[in-house]
């Protein structure tokens, strides 16, 4: 396949993606039920790495800090971002998912900025933000623009944190290719953008400090056995297994925290194509 014909079957992917969670949205609109915000919505087995991150947004949301959400959606996890002192603007591809957003921040008595773009392509100038964050959002966008999109907008000495899914234990690979091949709930992008370690690992030097730590190998298991020991006790087992060192390896989620990004980072990121 030739560059611009895998850049065109991105693009039609993404318009796919955008219009699959715009209708999504429009129905929780008109049915005015929003699911539970953060770690509430995820489940059992699979909220450690989420509270890692929600713990890891609110240490580096410091007051007057202006911070960006790549890929809010529906801003399940945006009110760990959102309060007094804080300039906080969420994007996504999704009017309907910001407009979801905002009625959830207006529940919990708070507010942001929304902006309706891509992620790989934001209109904001040069070092805008102070700290950017995103929630399962990295493989919806092409990898090397959208990594050298986060530097330029960050400042130097600036942060970005993230949770997301990995692409190299194989068991979940199966299940999203099921997802896109028999379901048609996913789109070839999505699969192939996946973040790797290696992608963390080349992001992560370009700041001063980083750290990439793995949960989640062993949730196929877990999840199913939560219906015979119960979502407690499973979530338990499961966060134990994590402990295990080899565990890593086969990490299903992961929580990148990277601080301090480095003045000749930001020099050297290549421009956004016209």
């Amino acid at each position: 396949m030739g560059s611009r014909e895998g850049m065109n079957d991105a693009t039609d992917d993404r318009q796919v993606e955008a219009a699959r969670y715009h209708s999504s949205a429009l129905q929780v609109l008109s049915s005015d039920h929003i699911e539970p915000d953060g770690c509430a919505a995820e489940r059992e087995t699979l909220r450690q790495p989420y509270i890692q991150y929600h713990a890891a947004c609110r240490a580096a949301a410091v007051p007057g800090c202006r911070i960006l959400e790549i890929g809010a959606g529906t801003g399940r996890h945006s009110l760990a971002v959102c309060g007094e002192g804080l300039r906080t603007t969420c994007t996504d591809i999704a009017p309907a998912a910001l407009q979801v957003l905002e009625r959830r921040l207006r529940r919990a008595g708070k507010s942001a900025k929304t902006v309706v773009t891509p992620m790989e392509e934001t209109p904001f100038p040069d070092s805008s933000f102070d700290l950017i964050v995103s929630a399962g959002s990295l493989s919806y966008a092409d990898p090397d623009r959208l990594d050298a999109e986060i530097v330029r907008v960050l400042r130097p000495g600036g942060s970005f944190v993230c949770v997301d899914s990995l692409n190299h234990n194989p068991i979940y690979r199966v299940n999203r290719w099921v997802h896109w091949r028999m379901k048609g709930d996913r789109t070839r992008s999505t699969l192939v953008r996946m973040p790797t370690v290696q992608r963390m690992q080349r992001l992560g030097r370009r700041f001063e400090r980083w750290d990439l730590r793995g949960f989640g190998a062993w949730s196929w298991l877990w999840s199913p056995l939560s219906l015979m020991i119960g979502a407690p006790n499973a979530a338990r087992c499961n966060d134990a297994c994590d402990s295990i060192p080899c565990s890593r390896r086969l990490a299903f989620k992961f929580v990148f925290e990277a601080h301090g990004l480095r003045k000749d980072a930001v020099a050297t990121t290549s421009p956004r194509p016209d």
